[in-house]
């Protein structure tokens, strides 16, 4: 099986960080919050739904990424996938979600997606 982990860089996503923790299927052996500065209760929500959470004091997308990479470097086993998300679920609700990966033309057993 592949060993696959999940960085999240997150700056003030206390409603909706949680959510897209718990979306994650239960293949990703790793979900890592790189929580950026955020003022609100962005860790917490985080860590309550099951994420390892990290701090990045440099503000910035690139530098939360970072930051997670960082911590995958130091781990015994390298992980072979790696997937970033964003953690606000502005593309996909929670219902659309569900019904954007169950409705696709193949059988995924994971779905990522990208705001781009």
């Amino acid at each position: 099986m592949k060993h696959i982990k999940v960085i999240i860089p997150a700056y003030n996503e206390q409603d909706s960080i949680g959510l897209v923790v718990r979306a994650i299927p239960n293949i990703v052996n790793e979900i890592i919050v790189v929580n950026n500065n955020s003022t609100d209760n962005t860790a917490q929500v985080a860590k309550d739904s099951g994420a390892t959470v990290l701090f990045e004091k440099r503000g910035g997308y690139g530098y939360a990424c970072l930051k997670g990479i960082d911590y995958l470097r130091q781990k015994k086993i390298s992980p072979d996938v790696v997937v970033f998300l964003d953690g606000d679920f502005s593309r996909f609700s929670r219902r659309n979600y569900s019904s954007y990966c169950s409705n696709s033309k193949r059988k995924y057993r994971f779905c990522c997606w990208s705001k781009s």
